[in-house]
């Protein structure tokens, strides 16, 4: 997850960093994260909705914990979009 470079991507924009998972955790969260599944049904549910799941269901599981402001942010970057 780490070691990927979203900067070569066209529509990349920047990095933020939302959280930390503990050492002994990145195989649970790893997991976690690779069991979200794709909204094919909703037209306004795109790669942002995902991440913002990803994001919750992370800190739901006691992965990591969200800071408020950056969740704040992360929504109002998502709505920019949109």
């Amino acid at each position: 997850m780490w070691d990927k470079r979203p900067e070569g991507a066209s529509g990349w924009k920047e990095n933020v960093l939302v959280g930390k998972v503990r050492s002994s955790r990145v195989d649970e969260a790893r997991e976690l994260v690779q069991g979200i599944g794709v909204n094919n049904t909703r037209r306004s549910w795109n790669c942002q909705s995902w991440v913002m799941k990803a994001l919750r269901e992370l800190e739901d599981a006691g992965l990591i914990e969200l800071d408020g402001e950056v969740t704040e942010y992360l929504v109002s970057e998502r709505e920019e979009q949109q």
